[in-house]
């Protein structure tokens, strides 16, 4: 059941509740305070998924358990709700001429990042013992993810947004109104979410 739950709120719980936080984020002029919420929820939530692994021995498993559940369901809705002010702020810094540039560069380095990642993640796994190879992994991830916050504090939005959604019937209509004009986007979704439940079923 606890491993049912976990894939369900890390894999498609993020995903879905994104079309709840989008009617009213979308509302909102500027996004800045919404993006920050969101990132900072991830990075309180890393923090406390180190200190329970650090002192899991003095808590029961069940409990233990439960706290990892709340504390990654944190993260992963976190990083929905920022995800759709990220979207926003991110279309609205960037020119449109310097849009394909940027997300190949943005690409590249995630890529290399992720690499790089895993080399040290398998490093402190096999350096340390449990649960402090478990805890300094997660406080790294804390470190990364709060230094690399640091920039978006800096973000000065001048441009306010101009889309408005009132209630849920128009967001929705909205919604079938992008997928009837853009059928590339009718199969990304197709194949995100196909892909997402062979994960779950291996998992």
């Amino acid at each position: 059941m606890h491993v049912g739950l976990l894939t369900t709120i890390m894999l498609g719980g993020a995903s879905f509740t994104q079309l709840f936080f989008a009617p009213f984020l979308s509302n909102l002029l500027y996004k800045k305070r919404p993006l920050l919420l969101g990132i900072n929820a991830r990075i309180l939530s890393l923090l406390g998924l180190g200190l329970l692994m650090l002192y899991s021995g003095d808590l029961g498993a069940e409990l233990t358990l439960w706290l990892i559940i709340v504390l990654l369901a944190m993260f992963s809705l976190g990083g929905a709700y920022a995800m759709v002010s990220y979207s926003d702020v991110l279309g609205k810094s960037i020119a449109s001429d310097r849009r394909k540039s940027f997300f190949s560069i943005r690409q590249v380095i995630s890529g290399i990042g992720a690499f790089a990642s895993v080399l040290l993640v398998n490093k402190m796994l096999t350096t340390w013992a449990y649960p402090f190879n478990y805890s300094w992994m997660l406080f790294t991830g804390f470190g990364a993810l709060f230094l690399a916050s640091l920039g978006f504090w800096r973000i000065r939005e001048t441009v306010p947004s101009g889309m408005s959604i009132r209630g849920a019937r128009q967001f929705f209509s909205i919604i079938r109104q992008e997928l009837t004009r853009n059928r590339r986007l009718k199969y990304f979704l197709g194949y995100i979410n196909t892909c997402l439940l062979y994960t779950s079923d291996a998992a």
